[in-house]
């Protein structure tokens, strides 16, 4: 975006907010700050009162930002993939863009009768009809209103400007496309886990053309899991072996899992590299969160690398 010098990307966890920040310096973007902090207590975003919520939020934001003030004042965040809600669903592209949203709050209310619609904000992303799924569609999701209020109420407060808003697999996948360039070509398996609940993204030349979020009683049923899904019908041709690379990012993903992951699945398997491709202040070097713990960051970096 022209113009932006500085931006702030937060992932914000149950149990902790992380941060990634990028500065204009000398025509290049460059990586300046890398930090996290835990929560003085456990957060339920979609449960917990908007006092609590901004509470313990800007008690994480002001210890991050005693260890080192902020440059930026456009800021925006990544959250918990339970937060949303999240499909793909068959698009109508005649329909304009405001009848489109009301054909999926529609449909939104008929999967999930107990919810109130009317209180989720939308957005969607349309993926044209592809060799796997023969229709266009997109993927649609839905966030809390509350939510979106109390992060507007926090930023305004601490004076910055909320640029967007977006759930961990997408922000994550930003740090995928750009620090991974061969990514760029065939297919690849983008999947971020949380707790029990897995987002599953097949993207072919860098675009989405597959998307589904699954519950799982243990992480020990997710290659099964996997396997039922790329085996059924209604995907062919399409087949597991198609699959070039894994990408793996997650909450409490590790080098261990990964490594376990790949071996159960029997495709190559990575860690996303966060800060692959962009410059990193020489500063961080040295930063465990830059040298170790860079794989657990792919949501903050990513939605910070998001700059329009």
């Amino acid at each position: 975006m022209t113009g932006l010098e500085h931006h702030a990307g937060f992932n914000l966890t149950s149990n902790k907010l992380q941060f990634v920040e990028i500065s204009l310096k000398s025509d290049e973007f460059i990586v300046d700050n890398i930090d996290e902090v835990y929560l003085n207590e456990f957060l339920n975003l979609k449960e917990d009162k908007e006092t609590k919520i901004v509470s313990i939020l800007q008690a994480a934001y002001d210890e991050l930002i005693i260890k080192k003030p902020l440059n930026s004042s456009a800021v925006s965040f990544s959250l918990p993939l339970d937060v949303f809600l999240s499909l793909q669903l068959p698009l109508e592209a005649s329909l304009l863009h405001q009848d489109i949203i009301e054909e999926f709050k529609w449909e939104f209310s008929v999967i999930y009768p107990h919810l109130k619609i009317d209180d989720y904000i939308f957005q969607y992303f349309e993926i044209e009809k592809n060799r796997f799924v023969k229709y266009n569609s997109s993927i649609v999701s839905a966030v809390p209103r509350k939510i979106l209020q109390v992060l507007h109420s926090f930023c305004k407060s601490n004076k910055l400007h909320l640029r967007f808003v977006d759930n961990v697999h997408f922000a994550s996948d930003k740090a995928i496309l750009l620090n991974q360039i061969f990514i760029l070509n065939g297919i690849v398996l983008s999947l971020y886990i949380s707790d029990k609940t897995i987002s599953i993204e097949l993207m072919e030349a860098g675009l989405p053309v597959f998307y589904k979020v699954i519950f799982l009683e243990s992480i020990s049923q997710l290659v099964e899991t996997l396997n039922n899904i790329f085996s059924d019908d209604s995907l062919k041709p399409f087949d597991k072996k198609m699959i070039e690379s894994v990408f793996l990012s997650g909450d409490e993903i590790s080098l261990n899992f990964i490594q376990s992951f790949e071996e159960n699945f029997g495709i190559r398997t990575y860690a996303v590299q966060s800060f692959g491709k962009i410059s990193v202040d020489s500063n961080l070097f040295d930063s465990k969160y830059y040298s170790d713990k860079f794989f657990t960051f792919s949501s903050a970096a990513g939605i910070s690398f998001r700059l329009a």
